[in-house]
């Protein structure tokens, strides 16, 4: 069984890449290098396109960290406005006074 090869499959992804060879380790010398390859193009469409693998795969991936405070600046449509308009009389009034 040959894998059809795949018209939209992504670029290489290395977390992608080594949890499927991961997966496929116990398997190597008991079952055909053709059956390997027909069970990684599984693994790899099912962490790809099924939404609770992708959703999988995503946790696996590690969180950038953030470098400086303004890199949130910027996100949303008037986003870094409001930092940047000072409030009217230079002071912050209290609500009820």
């Amino acid at each position: 069984m040959q894998p059809k090869p795949s018209a939209q499959e992504p670029m290489s992804d290395p977390l992608l890449d080594a949890e499927v060879e991961r997966a496929i380790a116990p398997y190597r010398g008991k079952v055909s290098g053709e059956m390997l390859a027909y069970y990684r193009e599984r693994l790899r469409e099912a962490l790809l396109f099924h939404p609770v693998g992708r959703r999988l795969l995503n946790r696996a991936r590690p969180v950038p960290a953030l470098q400086n405070s303004d890199e949130l600046v910027g996100r949303g449509p008037n986003a870094g406005q409001a930092a940047a308009t000072p409030q009217a009389g230079g002071k912050a009034k209290a609500s009820g006074q």
